[in-house]
């Protein structure tokens, strides 16, 4: 028995291209049935029968701002530093490495990628006694939790310098172990 080696044309959102088939004659893919048609379950892979490909862990998102753009902030245009869809993925952990002087980045999450709301997260130091944070004015890490299918971290306010941060999307969940009030009013306690 002899080694063979599969080849694959996928597009780039991870599909195999349908109906192109494997010539063994001429080794290259064809369109058309002449070769051995690539299937999944007993179907052939088409548009509606993909072959699956997994997602990989690990997805980095970024974005930097500065001057003019960022100055756009403070008149009330959303700066965004980045936006990036939580499909598949359960938490998203981004650090600020560059903070700016003055400067204010807001966290947020979104169903519909239109209507935006504060979203929290906790910072890799925390042990449990750290509060939710919906902003972050310092370089830092934070992790946050999938709550709707889009996330993004915006320049709500801007003094000067460079805002810069990156973030990876994780398939794990992160624990989002914080503060919790028990109580209302002035007489709250805490419990670690």
């Amino acid at each position: 028995m002899t080694a063979q080696t599969a080849r694959l044309l996928v597009d780039g959102n991870g599909q195999i291209i349908p109906n192109q088939y494997y010539d063994s004659v001429t080794n290259s893919f064809i369109a058309g049935a002449g070769g051995t048609g690539i299937s999944v379950g007993g179907s052939a892979v088409s548009s509606s029968n993909p072959l699956p490909v997994a997602q990989t862990d690990g997805l980095s998102v970024s974005g930097t701002v500065t001057g003019t753009l960022a100055h756009q902030a403070t008149s009330g245009i959303p700066t965004v530093l980045f936006t990036t869809s939580m499909l598949n993925y359960e938490s998203i952990t981004v650090q600020v490495t560059s903070a700016g002087s003055s400067c204010t980045i807001t966290y947020e999450a979104s169903e519909d990628g239109v209507n935006w709301q504060s979203t929290s997260g906790l910072t890799t130091s925390n042990v449990g006694a750290s509060a939710n944070t919906l902003t972050s004015t310092t370089a830092l890490i934070l992790q946050f939790p999938r709550k709707a299918s889009n996330f993004r971290a915006r320049v709500s306010a801007y003094g000067s310098g460079t805002v810069s941060v990156v973030g990876t999307l994780s398939k794990a969940p992160v624990a989002q172990l914080g503060l919790t009030f028990i109580g209302g009013g002035l007489d709250r306690k805490s419990v670690v």
